[in-house]
């Protein structure tokens, strides 16, 4: 009898060890600023992406991801690993608000500002070993192998800023020594070329369950030239390249990967600047000196791109309030300001984005609000492109594909929740995110 409990036991605890075997490799690469519509219709656009073209045919994909307020990179790629909204998970814009202009280098590295579980997390729990190479928010994060975005603004930076944020300890400096210096700061596509090095090096020496890698070249393509200029398709189907290098690295890793492509928003072309904050000194809401630095205020926007959120500083002050949504409304009624709508605060809160907020301006495609104090509201300016526009915007949907073995083959999901995708990628992982307030899709 007890030989044969010792079977039992030797039984079950192979079958444990079989179950945790068959875990697939997932990998997660975003690339930033990437609309579905460079993959969906690359014909029309005289584009070569066989490998994303082939992610499209072989497995399932999205013919548009519908993002968050605002569609910004650092609130997108939260939400992509959480499951929920900015205003639940913290990460409300790129940079932390700073009226003063206190810290004008600072960007929402920190995840401990992250307010609810993520992907990382759920992983762990089941027994994965995780890794990123540039995602944002992960400086601290609870991931195995993590060179996260994080930088230091000094031209004197030696690189030890991001070896210090990097884990586990050392690793940084050892691929360092076969791969060149990591780029930290500048993002091109060439220097995703150098990011994918060291995401493809942490595969082979490492053997993570789950990588996510963050690739921005398209997303600065676009901010330079405008969505589908000849910089930013030339971008794209660079990135297109580096996808199948990932891609065969993790292959040679594991034949069952399950391998998904996403971004964090889409984009829209330029032809103004919106300085809010010009109209908000010649009001009297703000007082600069005489270099344009900001002494006091009362109410201040928060820029996004193609949304504002207006913070008041003493949320309680009915008057100024009140002189805010004049001031909004006249400037609302003149079209070169490129004022689409205004929101107030409960209006603002129901989209899931800037829970403070005492207004939300939402510019028209063609307008980008700017921090800077210029001296006109608008100005013309020539081929650039900027997103963090409302989510219904059709142009600012992000991209999602996925494939790998037991997956459809050619499924369109047609339009899916930014928020589904955590819980899509835990179940994926044998892991679970109950926290996540999107469903995860079904891509059977």
């Amino acid at each position: 009898m007890r030989k044969f409990r010792f079977l039992v036991v030797l039984f079950a605890a192979a079958v444990a060890c079989m179950a945790q075997a068959k875990k697939p490799l997932v990998v997660v690469v975003s690339v930033d600023g990437m609309r579905p519509d460079y993959v969906t219709y690359a014909e029309e656009h005289k584009l070569e992406l066989p490998f994303l073209l082939g992610m499209m045919h072989n497995g399932v994909y999205a013919h548009g991801v519908i993002g968050v307020l605002p569609t910004y990179t650092y609130p997108s790629h939260t939400t992509l690993v959480t499951g929920v909204w900015p205003a639940k998970h913290g990460v409300l814009n790129n940079r932390p608000f700073d009226p003063l202009g206190k810290d004008p280098s600072a960007w929402w590295w920190s995840f401990s500002t992250i307010k609810v579980p993520t992907l990382w997390q759920a992983a762990h729990d089941a027994g994965v070993k995780t890794a990123a190479v540039n995602w944002p928010v992960t400086q601290g994060a609870p991931i195995d192998y993590n060179i996260p975005e994080f930088w230091n603004p000094s031209p004197q930076d030696d690189g030890s800023t991001l070896e210090n944020a990097s884990a586990p300890a050392g690793m940084l400096k050892d691929l360092e020594k076969t791969l060149g210096r990591y780029p930290s700061k500048v993002v091109d596509v060439a220097n995703d070329h150098k990011r994918v090095a060291f995401a493809v090096a942490i595969l082979k020496q490492y053997h993570p369950g789950l990588l996510a890698v963050h690739l921005a070249g398209l997303d600065t393509a676009q901010h330079d030239h405008g969505p589908f200029s000849d910089a930013a398709n030339a971008a794209v189907q660079e990135e297109d390249k580096l996808l199948k290098e990932i891609y065969d690295a993790a292959y040679t890793q594991d034949k069952n990967v399950i391998f998904c492509v996403l971004s964090d928003h889409g984009f829209e072309p330029v032809s103004y600047y919106v300085s809010l904050k010009r109209a908000f000194v010649d009001a009297g809401l703000i007082a600069v000196d005489a270099k344009g630095n900001v002494t006091s205020w009362k109410a201040m926007p928060w820029v996004s791109g193609g949304t504002a959120a207006i913070m008041l500083n003493d949320p309680n002050d009915a008057e100024t309030k009140q002189a805010v949504s004049a001031l909004l409304r006249k400037l609302a009624i003149d079209p070169a300001n490129g004022i689409g709508h205004v929101y107030n605060h409960e209006e603002t809160v129901a989209m899931g984005g800037y829970p403070d907020a005492a207004f939300l301006v939402a510019l028209r495609p063609g307008w980008q609000a700017i921090a800077e104090l210029k001296p006109e509201v608008a100005t013309g300016v020539s081929n650039l492109g900027a997103h963090g526009y409302l989510a219904s915007d059709p142009a600012l949907r992000s991209a999602f594909f996925i494939m790998g073995p037991g997956l459809k083959q050619g499924k369109d999901l047609g339009l899916v929740d930014m928020r589904q995708i955590a819980p899509t990628l835990a179940g994926v992982l044998g892991a679970q995110l109950p926290t996540a307030d999107g469903k995860a899709i079904d891509l059977k």
